[in-house]
């Protein structure tokens, strides 16, 4: 017997008398938040989505262990953790049953995503294309011309445009159209493929109405690859077009390669963003040699000196590897100007400067002035609402800044970890520990060598009165990044607030976080 289920809104779930957010990590039973280990939330949220479906006990693993060899009594613990954070038992097994020798199956809820109703404009997901190249060391080009298109139909802000992280959670899954579309709350799929080969580009693409599956256009091109810019900005104009046919076109072309090089420097564009999201020291290092390399190309790609800048800002804000802070944030500042420079209309630049301005030189009003800036040029970005959120919160805008989030959010249901970041920086500044907890937890589950969420989660801890856990977690932040300090925090994290700054550095103290870093 299935319990009844209701939707509080696009992202909550209720069943019985539990609440569960899949979005922000929150789970509620009786309306109190009940603290989940990450491992067992992702195995709730595992079965929640499938709920009737037999989930075999590898499919389980490969989910939530990622594959790894699991014991049978560590799989039965998380199960036990998840039958309790739900309020069901062994005996019961209301909500999560188990079904011998085979599996287990969620009686408790439906899918969260396939409940997001349909925004009031026309809505899109542009999936991974697929590589027909028959060289792996290609997907990226792919990857990045799907990217691209995303970043081009998001600046049309007639559109609800869902973002990349999203988009390619489906990537290499045969899942049925109508499928993503419930999941992701759109009406429109973009789907197709890339082959290249020598001097010669062939990109297929194929526009679907999810709600019939019919299909609502269709075309091949065959180009030379230094047309490829060309090619894209086409697709984006005309899927524009079809959806919003009294649409005047306002699409401004974008700068196309004039030399066969130029192919070559979007390459190196498209592998910086790989690691970019990873927010560790060697993932920036790897973006900081790919930007550089791009640069080393065509100086005039504006997009490369904004990633390059955001490598400097990011050595600065975490001090990584005992970097000069004030050269590492000059250095950003140059990189983000010459950016803005070479193009004005370029988000990724304005956003950059943002942050700059934000860390380095806690210039607030220059910041937000330039993180606004990115969004109105590319409103539909997820990621450019999300970075506004970080700003906003920091000049102790949090209402503001709670709203942005969870636009962000929705515009990327499979947003990548670092919202979590946000969200629990944003909740943590309003006072809100016990929900900023859940998502921060996740995040240090998600990102252990990042060195700003761990320390928020710890200072999130000593504020719960969990101080022996907060300090567990600075003997990470130590290990990762031995030259970390109190010291650091006044770029790491730049509260306008002095009696915030110091409330924040003074629980990071209690958990152990030494004042200066070592001689």
């Amino acid at each position: 017997m299935w319990i009844g289920i209701t939707t509080m809104n696009s992202d909550v779930l209720k069943f019985g008398d539990v609440e569960l957010d899949p979005t922000t990590g929150v789970l509620r039973r009786q309306g109190s938040v009940v603290e989940v280990e990450p491992q067992v939330f992702a195995l709730i949220v595992h079965l929640a989505a499938r709920p009737g479906e037999l989930v075999s006990r590898d499919d389980l693993i490969e989910a939530v262990w990622g594959g790894r060899i699991v014991s049978e009594s560590a799989i039965a613990t998380r199960i036990n953790a998840a039958r309790a954070a739900l309020g069901d038992d062994g005996k019961a097994q209301k909500v999560i049953q188990t079904v011998p020798r085979r599996g287990f199956r969620f009686v408790g809820a439906a899918a969260q995503a396939s409940n997001l109703t349909l925004p009031d404009k026309p809505s899109i997901a542009v999936l991974p294309l697929e590589n027909m190249s028959g060289d792996q060391d290609q997907e990226f080009f792919s990857d990045g011309i799907a990217d691209d298109i995303i970043t081009e139909l998001a600046r049309y802000d007639e559109l609800f445009v869902i973002a990349r992280n999203s988009s390619f959670a489906y990537k290499d899954r045969r899942v049925d159209v109508r499928e993503i579309a419930g999941e992701l709350g759109v009406q429109y799929m973009l789907e197709g493929s890339v082959r290249r080969a020598g001097g010669r580009v062939r990109v297929t693409a194929q526009l679907i109405d999810t709600a019939s599956g019919s299909h609502v256009w269709a075309e091949r091109y065959d180009r030379d690859l230094e047309d490829i810019f060309a090619v894209q900005d086409e697709i984006a104009a005309v899927i524009v077009n079809t959806l919003v046919p009294t649409l005047t076109h306002r699409h401004s072309q974008r700068m196309a390669a004039e030399r066969g090089e130029g192919v070559a420097a979007y390459d190196h564009l498209w592998k910086a963003m790989d690691p970019f999201w990873k927010l560790s020291r060697e993932s920036n290092a790897q973006t900081r040699e790919e930007a550089l390399a791009a640069v080393a190309i065509d100086p005039r790609l504006a997009r490369a000196h904004a990633l390059l800048a955001w490598t400097h800002i990011m050595d600065g804000a975490n001090r990584w590897g005992g970097v000069d802070q004030a050269e590492a944030f000059r250095e950003g500042l140059t990189a983000a100007t010459t950016s803005v420079a070479l193009d004005d209309r370029e988000p990724w630049a304005h956003c950059a400067l943002g942050f700059v301005d934000l860390y380095g030189f806690h210039a607030y009003e220059r910041a937000l002035n330039s993180l606004r800036r990115s969004v109105e040029l590319n409103p539909n970005n997820s990621y450019f609402r999300g970075w506004l959120s970080m700003g906003l919160n920091y000049d102790d805008q949090t209402e503001e800044a709670l709203k942005e989030i969870k636009v962000a959010m929705r515009l990327n249901p499979h947003h990548p970890p670092l919202y979590l970041n946000l969200l629990g920086r944003i909740l943590y500044s309003m006072g809100r520990y016990e929900e900023a907890l859940p998502p921060l937890q996740r995040l240090v589950y998600a990102m252990p060598d990042y060195t700003g969420g761990l320390c928020l989660a710890a200072a999130c801890l000593v504020a719960l009165s969990r101080v022996q856990e907060a300090q567990d977690i600075i003997v990470k932040v130590l290990h990762v990044e031995p030259t970390f300090s109190i010291s650091a925090l006044a770029h790491s994290a730049p509260y306008r607030d002095a009696e915030l700054r110091e409330r924040y550095a003074s629980r990071l103290a209690e958990a152990g976080l030494p004042r200066d870093p070592p001689e």
